[in-house]
C-alpha cells in the first residue's frame, strides 16, 4: 500500500524525494573522509612491513574510527 501511494505522488521520483540534496551531501562527506583516512592507513602501514592483510585491517578501523569522530556530528545535524 504504502509503495503504490508513494507512486501515485510522484512516480520514480516520489521513491528519492527527501534524499536530494542532503543524501548526496552525507554520504559523499563520510565516504571522502573513510577513503581518504584507509588509503593513508593502509600505505603508510605496508611501508612499515605490515602484511597486506593487517595493513587492510588497520586500514578499515582506522578509517572507520576517522569517519565516525569527524563527520557523524556535522552530517547527522545537517537534516
Amino acid at each position: 500500500q504504502s509503495l503504490v501511494h508513494t507512486w501515485k505522488r510522484g512516480g520514480i521520483a516520489g521513491f528519492y524525494q527527501g534524499l536530494i540534496p542532503w543524501a548526496w551531501v552525507e554520504c559523499s562527506t563520510k565516504g571522502a573522509v573513510l577513503l581518504l583516512a584507509s588509503s593513508e592507513i593502509k600505505y603508510y602501514s605496508s611501508t612499515w612491513g605490515l602484511s597486506p592483510v593487517q595493513s587492510s585491517l588497520l586500514a578499515g578501523m582506522g578509517g572507520g574510527l576517522a569517519q565516525a569522530y569527524t563527520t557523524m556530528g556535522i552530517c547527522t545535524f545537517m537534516k
